[in-house]
């Protein structure tokens, strides 16, 4: 088995990078194709628009995103951000991600485990649309058929992540 990745651009312009992991890259690149294909759209170098970074997901339970920012920040975290709930679903606890070089990932993981003030909700380390290079989409056609050809991405059994550029 191995780690693949695709890259190429979605409905909209929008960058995508597509981890997979797989024990036949034929058969992988022989799924994935057909989704570009689908929405006339082609596979093409995108990496350079995104950073491999650390991305923790933490509940900070009753603490306030200020707070919690200011003893996140000491941590040696690169950037904090709060999460809010998609349209339409509850979120209980107050989330927060958190962005860091992969070579302070476990570091920063294992510190906030030890602690065990906040609860790690998710932890990967994976990649992160460079700021500049972010994309944003109002046309809704043009939405709901990025989600259609993502939706379809997820669907292939040997895709593990599919990363995007959108800005949200």
């Amino acid at each position: 088995m191995e780690n693949v990745v695709y890259e190429g651009l979605a409905p909209g312009g929008v960058a995508v990078v597509i981890e997979a992991y797989t024990d036949n890259k034929n058969r992988s690149i022989g799924f994935v194709r057909p989704c570009f294909n689908k929405f006339s759209l082609n596979m093409t170098p995108t990496l350079y628009m995104f950073e491999r970074k650390g991305m923790i997901l933490l509940d900070v339970k009753d603490t306030t995103f200020d707070d919690a920012f200011e003893e996140l920040l000491e941590l040696g975290c690169e950037d904090i951000n709060e999460v809010e709930p998609e349209e339409g679903e509850t979120q209980e606890g107050n989330l927060i991600e958190i962005i860091s070089s992969p070579t302070e990932f476990g570091k920063i993981a294992k510190q906030l485990k030890d602690e065990g003030k906040y609860t790690i909700k998710d932890m990967q380390i994976g990649y992160h649309p460079i700021e500049d290079m972010m994309v944003e989409v109002t046309d809704e056609d043009t939405k709901a058929s990025l989600e259609k050809f993502i939706g379809m991405l997820e669907d292939v059994d040997d895709v593990t992540q599919v990363y995007t550029n959108l800005k949200e």
